[in-house]
């Protein structure tokens, strides 16, 4: 268990550069959250292509709502798909 804020995030980025789907997913959120919606639909595409079924449900509400991508209700229904 990280014991600081900064171990955390260093135990994360490890796990992003080793294509951890939960951990690519999870930074993804966090740069959705601070509002950096264009690494978050990167993060999140990434997880998916690797089968994260949650990180397809995150791409298809962005696709939908047009959220750090162009509004595309194909791709937005596409990862609804994939998501189920």
């Amino acid at each position: 268990t990280p014991k600081t804020q900064e171990e955390a995030m260093t135990n994360l980025m490890r796990r992003v550069e080793a294509n951890d789907t939960a951990a690519l997913r999870e930074f993804g959120t966090r740069c959705h959250s601070k509002g950096d919606h264009v690494s978050a639909i990167e993060q999140w595409t990434k997880a998916a292509e690797l089968g994260d079924s949650v990180a397809h449900y995150q791409l298809h509400c962005s696709y939908q709502d047009g959220e750090g991508v162009e509004k595309d209700m194909k791709k937005a229904i596409y990862h609804a798909e994939q998501a189920a």
